[in-house]
């Protein structure tokens, strides 16, 4: 049996965690894959509830924790969960403060970027050629924006005189991905959607409904990443909704901002992007006692 587990419950996930540990295998030797963790290796989780999501069972093993997104949500609203492993994998330097923040050890906090995102560094995707600039509309499957998804139908008709508009659904729910979309986009629609980041990691300028979302930001915890975001207006905002247009125009014209820009540098460095699988590899060695 490998030292190593990496915990791939399945489900409409699959795909998405499998990409995340395909970057990370890449770097390491003989592994498990394994639907539930196994005992006596050191285990690899990408879901944090207390109970698997799958099976419902309580979740066994916890040696450390990789988001299977950008877990911008969970960051700010579910921190004690992640109190149940040894070690937390972090994107960067805003995730392990806010954690630090709240009590944990930084030898408990180790950096790997997005390993889900490497191929698309190491590999990048030609822009798709359109005959109009192109937005992409991705917003959250959360219970945070309920009203905020059927607001992009009010626009549509608007939007699409002249951009071409893409819609984006959660990964969990559709083959789309965001981020072979991005390239050559001019803005990004979305609400409390981890694709924010995608957009920003790519250069391309995010559109908030805030008019409609901010309020519910509010239950996140002080100083987590996506409260930050609409508390210090980091990219482009849209205090009232007949404003919503403009700012899409704003925003394409202008393109990304100098603080979306320095954000995105601190919540995913620049030199993990790309690399991530390879960091996350070396950390995961170290702590499970492995040699390289």
């Amino acid at each position: 049996m490998a030292p190593i587990t990496f915990v791939n419950p399945g489900g409409g996930y699959e795909v998405v965690v499998g990409r995340i540990i395909a970057a990370i295998t890449e770097h390491l030797g003989a592994v498990n894959i394994r639907r539930q963790p196994v005992a006596d290796t050191f285990n690899v989780h990408f879901f944090c509830e207390h109970r698997d999501h799958i099976t419902g069972k309580v979740r066994q093993h916890p040696d450390m924790y990789i988001a299977h997104g950008w877990n911008q949500k969970l960051f700010g609203q579910f921190v004690e969960s992640l109190n149940q492993f040894r070690y937390i994998g972090v994107p960067g330097p805003v995730v392990e403060e806010f954690l630090k923040s709240h009590g944990f050890a930084p030898e408990r906090l180790l950096t790997v970027g997005h390993p889900g995102m490497d191929t698309f560094f190491q590999f990048p995707i030609a822009p798709i050629v359109a005959e109009k600039p192109r937005v992409i509309v991705a917003y959250s499957h959360s219970t945070f924006a309920p009203l905020w998804k059927t607001m992009p139908d009010l626009f549509k008709n608007r939007l699409a005189d002249e951009f071409d508009v893409t819609d984006i659904v959660h990964p969990a729910y559709g083959a789309r991905m965001a981020r072979d979309y991005l390239p050559g986009a001019v803005a990004c629609l979305t609400d409390v959607s981890g694709t924010m980041f995608e957009a920003w990691s790519m250069g391309v300028p995010v559109v908030f409904p805030t008019w409609s979302i901010a309020k519910g930001t509010e239950t996140q915890q002080p100083g987590s990443p996506l409260r930050r975001v609409y508390e210090e207006r980091i990219g482009y905002h849209v205090e009232d909704s007949t404003d919503f247009f403009a700012t899409v125009k704003e925003a394409a014209a202008n393109g990304i901002t100098p603080e979306e820009v320095t954000f995105i540098d601190e919540y995913f460095p620049r030199e993990l992007r790309g690399h991530s699988g390879e960091v996350a590899a070396k950390a995961i060695l170290r702590v499970a006692g492995v040699q390289e």
